[in-house]
């Protein structure tokens, strides 16, 4: 399965939002757990992560708190909310940074989970979703 992996923080009003209703809209809900594995990840643990067979563990440097993990997902330019897309090999798709609205989510997670972004720019994708 492809993951989605929301990247978040206590603090983070959007990222409270977001898991308020994004995350919980009925409407996305079956289709996002079936096609996808969910993880919810705080930006500012210090525990150690195992990804892709290396361990990320404590902040990303002095001047950013942010763990490494967190960092490593967003390509080092985390903007919180954050939504990450990997494929079924733990590779990243792509990341999709702020909040998300319910409507978006929808697009987004089946422009990734039907494997669209294979064959069609997002663009394309958009533009043919609504003129239909």
């Amino acid at each position: 399965k492809k993951a989605l992996v929301f990247i978040d923080s206590e603090w983070c009003n959007a990222c409270k939002v977001m898991r308020r209703t994004t995350f919980s809209d009925t409407a996305n809900l079956s289709y996002l757990g079936e096609t996808f594995e969910l993880v919810e990840l705080n930006s500012l643990t210090k525990d150690p992560y195992y990804f892709s067979g290396k361990e990320f563990s404590g902040a990303f440097n002095e001047q950013i708190p942010f763990n490494k993990l967190s960092m490593e997902l967003c390509r080092n330019n985390l903007v919180l909310p954050m939504l990450v897309v990997l494929d079924e090999n733990n590779a990243i798709i792509d990341a999709v940074p702020s909040y998300i609205h319910p409507r978006f989510l929808h697009d987004i997670s089946h422009f990734y989970g039907e494997n669209v972004y294979k064959s069609k720019s997002w663009a394309d994708y958009m533009k043919d979703i609504h003129t239909k």
